[in-house]
């Protein structure tokens, strides 16, 4: 309840319903609710929203769920100054490379770059994550860089996560 309230809130913007959200960041006992009252800072186009994200991101919680809070609010921002934060992300945190690609979506190359490079990470499950990410994505956008970048993939099993993604692709394009 206290999540939605705050969610809505956002919606609603204003700088009695920042204040409001600001009280609930500081002082509400759930992650969650705290975590909500980021995004609903970003929502809400809080002045001082970088230094919610920058705190957020630093902040332990049960299930991360205050850092997931704050790179939600970097991808509902497009705020691409924390790039290289998300990027330093995408291993541990299984939100950051849909982050990297809304960055991407709403027109950072250099978003679209970052994600490819983890197509070529040493652990298979970032891999599958960021090839997974990419099948999500707008084929416009991901398409080309896939095509790009699937002759420098460094793993075999890369290699056809990718082939299969451009296919799927392919078809819903036809």
């Amino acid at each position: 309840m206290r999540r939605s309230a705050v969610a809505a809130l956002g919606d609603a913007g204003g700088e009695r319903a920042i204040a409001l959200i600001d009280d609930a960041l500081r002082h509400d006992y759930s992650y969650g609710v705290r975590a909500e009252a980021i995004g609903a800072l970003a929502s809400a186009d809080a002045p001082h929203l970088r230094e919610v994200i920058v705190s957020g991101l630093g902040t332990p919680s049960y299930r991360d769920e205050i850092q997931q809070g704050a790179l939600g609010a970097i991808a509902r921002s497009g705020d691409t100054t924390f790039l290289v934060t998300v990027d330093s992300l995408v291993p541990t945190s299984q939100i950051a490379p849909f982050v990297l690609a809304a960055l991407a979506n709403k027109g950072s190359a250099h978003a679209l770059d970052l994600l490819a490079q983890h197509l070529n990470d040493d652990r298979a499950f970032v891999r599958r994550r960021v090839a997974g990410v990419f099948g999500s994505m707008r084929p416009d956008l991901a398409l080309p860089k896939l095509e790009a970048v699937r002759d420098a993939l460094t793993h075999e099993d890369t290699k056809r996560m990718v082939e299969q993604v451009i296919e799927r692709m392919k078809k819903r394009e036809t």
